[in-house]
């Protein structure tokens, strides 16, 4: 097994225990145990359990990501056609992976659990919602030039409260929310923003 795969593996094991247990209910030796590799070839790859996780999660970020940066393409359907079939496939996407959605309420939950707010989690939250909003930003102004902010709202602001409205619904799949339900109140969101209340999509 090459150096890629062994690490594509001990990912693909730890990203099931860390859905499945938790963050704090992992143990760096139940991975080792389910990858059925030896301990020194995990830790060669990953220094720590949260290095592993921080891994896993730096994954299924760009997992997302992949959704919601427009491709020169994507220039012919408009902003607001994007991203509102760009979050209804993700949204099948979540219902289905039962997985990634107790991931990201993980980690939340660890961030949540900082005494200050300070900790590696919370960190990694703050980074990570400020990098995809730059790419997201600046990919959408190259696609759709288009694109005008009117009123006091900034775009920035803008995808903030998108990205915010999306991951409580994100909670709440397959809870008192189904997959229907979220892709209505999805669009009803991009409606709002983007159609007319704050952003005018022009030709």
């Amino acid at each position: 097994m090459g150096q890629d795969s062994t690490r594509a593996r001990i990912l693909s094991v730890a990203r099931e225990k860390f859905a499945r247990s938790g963050f704090h209910g992992t143990s760096m030796d139940s991975i080792v145990r389910a990858a059925n590799l030896s301990k020194g070839a995990v830790y060669w790859h990953f220094k720590n359990k949260e290095a592993l996780f921080m891994a896993v999660m730096e994954a299924e970020v760009r997992r997302i990501e992949e959704y919601f940066l427009p491709k020169p393409e994507d220039g012919k359907k408009g902003p607001r056609a994007f991203f509102m079939e760009s979050g209804e496939r993700c949204l099948e996407i979540l219902y289905r992976d039962k997985e990634l959605r107790l991931l990201w309420i993980d980690l939340a939950l660890q961030a949540q659990r900082s005494k200050d707010g300070g900790n590696q989690f919370s960190a990694f939250i703050r980074n990570k919602v400020e990098e995809v909003s730059n790419k997201l930003i600046s990919k959408s102004l190259d696609v759709f030039p288009q694109l005008k902010i009117r009123e006091q709202l900034d775009l920035k602001d803008v995808l903030r409260m998108g990205d915010y409205f999306f991951m409580g619904m994100v909670v709440n799949l397959g809870i008192t929310l189904d997959l229907e339900e979220a892709k209505a109140y999805w669009r009803e969101m991009m409606g709002r923003l983007f159609g007319g209340e704050g952003i005018d999509e022009r030709s």
